[in-house]
């Protein structure tokens, strides 16, 4: 992967671009939990803060897909700053709600192994795809995702249910690109029966994609740049600290509610409840660290209400014991 070639010292702002990784470890780094919102605005904010308008923003994407709601965060996020910057997505995997955040930006840009499709909605697992109604639905709004971003809607559809397709035409005279919503096109990248996911090569050759790169230097040249300069670190940093807390969590999570429902390492009744209490607490402190909805989506629907409860609980037959 290409890191930073120089940052900026104060009162030499280059031309360059700002970088935040979003998934990292396709398909489970999920929109939702390493892919979100929050890091988009904090970047904004942030380059607004220290640089001004009129910057360009690198999301570099690698993930599965993941929870829609978030995805919603995400657009909302997106197209507050697009106005103001120029939002670049430089895709490696870009799964469903990923390929959905994908089709946000201004640009979008591959690597040559790059992916990007298969929007199938499903409720709770794979196992169980969402109803017709809502998957329609979600059809139709990828597709305006799509147009507000000048490429052609039909695409959304056939990354969402097998029964669309797409195909199309290249005029060999003016190199000019003709879509269909069938099968009538020369070239056909979706028939009936499976959802599309467009390559590198695909998405170059039938106008979804604006260039193929594979390192800095070479997506510099794409966005007409001189050379690639990342001006900050901030994007990239911020992406780091958030994936390394939430692994830290995945780790520690499941240990302290283990020891929180009694697991512990301790041989009298009230060495046991110190353990336990000590042991909710410390979750306590994990869901003030990940925030509520990061909780609800990795803490296995534990509600934290009942954590204080049985603290409270724990606490109070503690007090119970005789020393």
């Amino acid at each position: 992967e290409t890191k930073p070639k120089i940052e900026a010292k104060e009162g030499e702002l280059p031309r360059g671009v700002f970088v935040l990784p979003l998934g990292g470890t396709a398909p489970y780094d999920t929109v939702g939990t390493y892919f979100r919102d929050t890091e988009i605005t904090r970047l904004v904010e942030y380059i607004e803060e220290n640089y001004g308008l009129g910057q360009i923003i690198v999301l570099r994407i690698k993930s599965g897909g993941g929870y829609m709601h978030i995805w919603e965060k995400i657009r909302q996020a997106i197209y507050e700053a697009r106005p103001r910057h120029r939002f670049i997505a430089w895709i490696e995997f870009a799964g469903s709600a990923a390929a959905a955040s994908a089709y946000l930006c201004d640009e979008i840009y591959y690597l040559s192994k790059g992916e990007c499709g298969a929007a199938t909605m499903y409720a709770g697992n794979l196992e169980n795809p969402s109803p017709d109604w809502q998957q329609d639905g979600w059809a139709r709004e990828l597709a305006k995702v799509l147009a507000h971003s000048s490429h052609t809607p039909w695409i959304g559809g056939c990354m969402i249910r097998s029964k669309y397709n797409f195909s199309y035409d290249i005029d060999p005279e003016t190199g000019e690109i003709t879509y269909y919503p069938d099968e009538s096109g020369d070239i056909v990248l979706s028939q009936t029966g499976r959802n599309m996911i467009l390559t590198a090569g695909d998405a170059l050759d039938c106008g979804l994609s604006d260039g193929t790169a594979n390192t800095g230097e070479e997506l510099a040249a794409l966005l007409d740049l001189d050379e690639w300069i990342e001006i900050d670190s901030f994007g990239r940093d911020i992406a780091a600290e958030w994936s390394e807390t939430l692994k830290e969590f995945e780790e520690e999570g499941p240990k302290l509610m283990r020891e929180f429902q009694g697991d512990v390492d301790a041989t009298t009744p009230r060495k046991i409840l110190s353990a336990r209490i000590k042991a909710g607490q410390e979750l306590l402190k994990w869901y003030d660290e990940i925030g509520e909805e990061t909780w609800q989506l990795v803490a296995n629907r534990v509600r934290i209400e009942a954590i204080k409860r049985e603290i409270k609980d724990l606490e109070h037959q503690k007090s119970n014991l005789d020393d």
